[in-house]
């Protein structure tokens, strides 16, 4: 999947920017990574709705910018799709 692909691609080079303490490229990384890492659960959540059920695709829809579940959802979707 080439969303999924692009995502990844985008968040390892943020991550290596913020590790390098590279804050130029966190700058100028920090947009596209949040808008592609956006689009890519928005998609997944979508795309997976059926095996997901109603209530669980709801309340990972609602909650998953919750600072405290943005990773474990992001990680599980990577590991559905």
């Amino acid at each position: 999947m080439e969303l999924k692909k692009k995502y990844l691609q985008i968040k390892a080079q943020y991550e290596k920017a913020m590790k390098e303490e590279n804050w130029e490229a966190v700058e100028e990384l920090e947009d596209e990574y949040v808008e592609l890492e956006v689009r890519f659960v928005e998609t997944m959540l979508d795309t997976l709705k059926d095996k997901l059920g109603e209530k669980q695709h709801k309340t990972l829809k609602e909650n998953w910018t919750n600072p405290k579940y943005t990773e474990k959802v992001v990680g599980l979707l990577l590991k559905l799709v």
